[in-house]
């Protein structure tokens, strides 16, 4: 059979692509609903997981709220759980950053029977390897919640703004991991409108990209739709270059995510309007709806596009995993009919990758698992096996758990599994069922 013949087999059965490149996956859902969690991503021994920590479940009510740590694994698309968080009272608000294979969980709030908030300065301190809460690290020196927080080189969490003790603040405290201690680097600002909770933020390189929020004034709560950028001094991570505010969409966004790649900016989810944990808005006690855009900055040209990704959009979601390929998951959240989701989704741009620029074939190997053939690769795509005559007999999507084929489904004899990312050239295994 053909390269040409193969070629065009697999780009007849290839993924529909959202626009702008966008395409949303629905994968294994948690094991319960649950909103305003605190996600992060590591990997294990070259697999990968997803962690889930605390949150709001079921009717959004105090007596919800959690201290629950579920685990995923994306190779064999299953969620379990894990020991809780070692708090004395569930939690919602907090952040977690995975630094140097360990993940920190920090800040975040309780809320006791009167509906008070009563911000945490714990630091908790998860291993992966060991499956355990070590001590907790050194406590922050300004408890805060609902902040946003970004990993630099690997080594430093910068937690900026949030809010504490009853006001927004523009504070920023730098975490080191391998000194376990804190210090103060320089504030976003002074000014009323630099004092925001409910942001997001991530950094390229050497530049904070922090988004949105909520701050304060004498007349109550005001929204934010701006991009504020702080260069941060390699020689010394205290010293940030703060630069003046964009307007980055004509949308606010509370409560958004945000992450991105090599030049690229996005952030998605959240809401328009700021609200308390139950998703009702501080201004009229109206449910709040989801933001149905995705923005996306390109630190390259200065310019943003706002795109609209689909159906899937959230308030509360916790956090958003970065799995590298142009992957990222998103779990739980609350949806647009007021409730917490189980939803676990993979959302996936192959621009924001590097897979266009590898020098090899993408990693592709089918293993032989009893009665099952699995297929594994490094991204999403498209797997299709084909008898000696060029006759498709299987095809199925490729997502990132492993693929479990049963050979009873498959002919006897030579087999051709081929795998196409839609960026490379589909590579191929040959296989002989027996």
């Amino acid at each position: 059979m053909s390269r040409l013949l193969i070629l065009l087999f697999v780009v007849c059965g290839a993924p529909v692509i959202a626009q702008d490149g966008w395409e949303w996956s629905q994968v294994k859902e948690l094991p319960i609903t649950t909103g305003h969690n605190a996600v992060a991503a590591v990997q294990l021994e070259g697999k990968k997981y997803i962690y889930s920590f605390g949150g709001i479940a079921d009717s959004l009510k105090i007596d919800d709220i959690h201290q629950r740590v579920f685990a995923y694994d994306v190779i064999n698309d299953l969620w379990s759980e894990r020991f809780p968080i070692g708090d004395s009272l569930g939690k919602i608000g907090a952040a977690a950053s995975t630094v140097n294979g360990k993940i920190y969980i920090i800040g975040g709030h309780h809320v006791d029977e009167d509906t008070t908030v009563i911000c945490s300065d714990k630091n908790h301190v998860y291993n992966p390897i060991t499956d355990t809460f070590e001590v907790d690290a050194a406590a922050l020196p300004t408890p805060v919640t609902d902040h946003a927080q970004a990993v630099w080189r690997d080594s430093l969490i910068f937690n900026l703004g949030g809010w504490s003790n009853g006001m927004a603040i523009a504070d920023v405290q730098l975490f080191n991991p391998a000194y376990n201690s804190w210090q103060q680097a320089t504030s976003v600002g002074t000014d009323s409108t630099d004092r925001v909770f409910g942001s997001s933020a991530y950094i390229l390189k050497d530049t904070i990209y922090y988004i949105g929020g909520v701050g304060q004034s004498n007349q109550g709560f005001f929204e934010t739709n701006v991009l504020r950028k702080g260069v941060i001094n390699p020689d010394d991570p205290t010293q940030i270059e703060w630069q003046n505010d964009q307007i980055i969409s004509n949308n606010a966004y509370f409560g958004a995510v945000c992450s991105g790649h090599d030049q690229t900016v996005f952030c998605l989810g959240g809401a328009a309007e700021a609200h308390d944990f139950s998703g009702m808005a501080y201004a009229d006690s109206i449910p709040v709806a989801p933001n149905a855009s995705l923005v996306k900055y390109k630190s390259s040209s200065s310019s943003s596009t706002t795109v609209f990704p689909t159906e899937f959009s959230r308030t509360a979601w916790g956090g958003i995993a970065k799995l590298g390929g142009g992957n990222w998951m998103l779990v739980g959240g609350i949806d647009s009919l007021q409730q917490p989701t189980s939803s676990t989704l993979l959302l996936h741009n192959q621009d924001l990758s590097n897979i266009s620029q590898s020098k090899q074939p993408p990693f592709f190997e089918v293993l032989d698992d009893g009665d099952f053939y699995r297929v594994r690769t490094e991204n999403i795509g498209a797997i299709d096996i084909y008898n000696v005559a060029g006759q498709r007999l299987y095809s199925h999507a490729k997502k990132l758990a492993d693929v479990l084929i049963n050979k009873n489904d498959l002919e006897n004899g030579i087999l051709l599994f081929v795998y196409d990312d839609n960026t490379n050239v589909p590579v191929t295994v040959r296989k002989i069922n027996l």
